[in-house]
């Protein structure tokens, strides 16, 4: 299936690549494309990583270094008022407030650093 589309909130020039459901996503400016094959190929892999967790407890602020190979990227996006992103190549900021950061234990391998 392909869809395309537009949204205001995201000013990105990339590409997302998926093993499962096998897919490739294109971003440029507000504009994006995506074709999606639907059935599971049996082949996923899993290539993205969180690198550095910092959690501001007081200010519920969460900012978190992550790598994904699959998505190479330049540029920013809002997926709402509170979570922000900013891509550079295969590492992006996520920058969220008042969502996830009271969750401490989401993956063991996270270096965290609270302030």
């Amino acid at each position: 299936m392909i869809t395309a589309g537009l949204n205001w909130r995201s000013w990105k020039l990339g590409v997302y690549l998926n093993t499962e459901p096998l897919t490739i996503y294109v971003d440029a400016g507000p504009f994006w494309i995506e074709a999606v094959r639907d059935e599971p190929n049996g082949r996923g892999l899993s290539c993205n990583w969180t690198v550095v967790r910092i959690t501001v407890e007081r200010l519920k602020l969460e900012l978190r270094l992550e790598l994904d190979l699959n998505f190479w990227a330049l540029g920013y996006a809002a997926a709402d008022a509170r979570d922000h992103g900013v891509y550079i190549g295969p590492f992006n900021v996520q920058i969220e407030i008042d969502k996830f950061y009271q969750e401490q234990d989401l993956v063991d391998a996270w270096v965290e650093l609270h302030a």
